[in-house]
C-alpha cells in the first residue's frame, strides 16, 4: 500500500521507482560481479576489501624462483654424474690389477723356493747308471727368495687393499723381482759351478774309477724346476709396476 492509502500492484508502486538500483540485479547479475560487489549488491550494505598481507617471515614465491631451483637442481645432478664417472667405486682399488699380478709373482716365488733346484744332470760313469739326486732351494739362495716372496706378498696385499701411496709398493715387488733374479743367477753359477763339481769328485769318490773319470764323464748337477718357478715368479714381480694406476 501507498502513501496514498491505495493499493498499486508491486509493479506500479511509486516506491518501486525509488529502490537502489542494486535491488534490481538479478542473481546472474551478481554472479558476474566481483565478490565485493556481490556483497554489497545483494546486501545493500557497502562493503570494504581488504587484501590479506603475508605472515612475517613469508616469502612469496616467484615465476622465476621454480626456473631458477630446476636449473640448479640439474647442474647438481649433472656434477655427480661427473663425479661417479671419474671417482672409484667405494671400497675398489685403483691398483687392484698390479695387486693381482704382484701377488701371482709372490706366489710363485714362495712356491718354488720350497722346491727343487737342482738335479743329476744324467750324465754316468762308464757301466753305472746315473744317481738319482735332488737339492731343494733351501740348499741354495732358497732361503733368501723365501723372504723376498713374503716381502713382495705384503705389498701386492696393500696394492690389492687401496693402501696410499700405491707406487711405493710398486716400486717394493719391482725391487723384490729384482734381487730374487739376482739371488737366482748366483744359484745357477753355483748349480752349475762348484756344486756340480763337488758332486762329481762324490761320485768318482764312490766308484773304483775316481774323480778324474767322473769328471771326464761330464757327470754334475743341472737346474731343475724349482729354480725355474722362482724365476717365473721374480719376472713377473718385476712387471708389477706398469699396471699401476694413479691414485
Amino acid at each position: 500500500m501507498a502513501s496514498d492509502r491505495r493499493w498499486y500492484p508491486p509493479e506500479l508502486h511509486p516506491n518501486a521507482k525509488e529502490a537502489p538500483a542494486a535491488a534490481k540485479a538479478s542473481p546472474a547479475t551478481a554472479a558476474h560481479m566481483p565478490r565485493t560487489q556481490q556483497s554489497s549488491a545483494l546486501t545493500g550494505n557497502p562493503v570494504t576489501a581488504r587484501s590479506a598481507s603475508p605472515p612475517a617471515g613469508f616469502q612469496t614465491a616467484t615465476p622465476q624462483q621454480p626456473v631458477a631451483q630446476s636449473a640448479a637442481a640439474s647442474q647438481q645432478h649433472q656434477a655427480m654424474g661427473a663425479n661417479s664417472a671419474v671417482a672409484p667405486i667405494a671400497g675398489s682399488s685403483p691398483n687392484r690389477l698390479a695387486g693381482m699380478v704382484g701377488l701371482a709373482g709372490s706366489l710363485l716365488t714362495i712356491v718354488g723356493s720350497f722346491l727343487t733346484w737342482a738335479v743329476d744332470n744324467g750324465n754316468a760313469l762308464a757301466g753305472f747308471e746315473p744317481v738319482d739326486v735332488a737339492f731343494s732351494g733351501f740348499q741354495s739362495n732358497g732361503t733368501l727368495a723365501l723372504i723376498a716372496g713374503v716381502v713382495a706378498l705384503i705389498a701386492s696385499g696393500l696394492l690389492i687393499a687401496g693402501v696410499r701411496p700405491g707406487w711405493v709398493w710398486g716400486i717394493v715387488a719391482l725391487l723384490v723381482g729384482a734381487a730374487v733374479i739376482a739371488i737366482l743367477f748366483f744359484s745357477y753359477l753355483d748349480i752349475t759351478g762348484s756344486a756340480s763339481a763337488d758332486w762329481s769328485n762324490q761320485v768318482g769318490d764312490a766308484s773304483d774309477l775316481g774323480r778324474l773319470a767322473a769328471s771326464d764323464a761330464g757327470v754334475g748337477l743341472r737346474t731343475s724346476i724349482g729354480f725355474w718357478v722362482t724365476g717365473l715368479g721374480a719376472l713377473i714381480l718385476a712387471v708389477v709396476p706398469p699396471f699401476l694406476r694413479r691414485d
